[in-house]
């Protein structure tokens, strides 16, 4: 059984959240190959910022060198659904044992933590973002450059 699942670029909407897992695709889209390697070739050359597992992590390098997007501004998260996916869930879950005392129908109950978690999943997507912006990979300043 082949477990390798491969990331989509520039998914529909409605594709991105009705993945229960975050991490496997974006509606961002991805560039032409040819400035994919390029990216990658030249990160690879100069060296990257130091890995951090939430903020700038395996999947925030290969966001970057498959969209040329960089999220800007914030400090508060990376690109990674991958990380949220682990997050994301337990806070879905807190979300749950308030709902737990204040709602009696049990349906809603579960309802609303998922509907909190499937529209956090689409707000932090690289493709809807409004803290993100296009870097050539030449102008990036060491602070900028995605991971060591």
């Amino acid at each position: 059984m082949d477990l390798c699942i491969a990331f989509e670029y520039g998914v529909s909407p409605v594709v991105l959240m009705a993945k229960v897992r975050s991490g496997t695709c974006s509606i961002a889209k991805s560039d032409p190959p040819e400035d994919v390697i390029h990216r990658a070739k030249h990160l690879l050359r100069k060296g990257f910022r130091k890995y951090d597992w939430l903020l700038n992590n395996c999947e925030d390098f290969a966001m970057y060198c498959k969209t040329g997007v960089r999220v800007c501004g914030k400090k508060s998260s990376g690109a990674s659904g991958e990380v949220y996916s682990f997050v994301g869930i337990p806070v879905a879950a807190m979300i749950y044992l308030p709902l737990k005392l204040l709602v009696s129908n049990p349906v809603a109950r579960v309802a609303m933590p998922a509907a909190q978690y499937i529209y956090s999943q689409y707000a932090l997507d690289l493709g809807v973002r409004d803290d993100v912006t296009k870097v050539w990979v030449e102008d990036l300043v060491p602070s900028e450059l995605p991971l060591r």
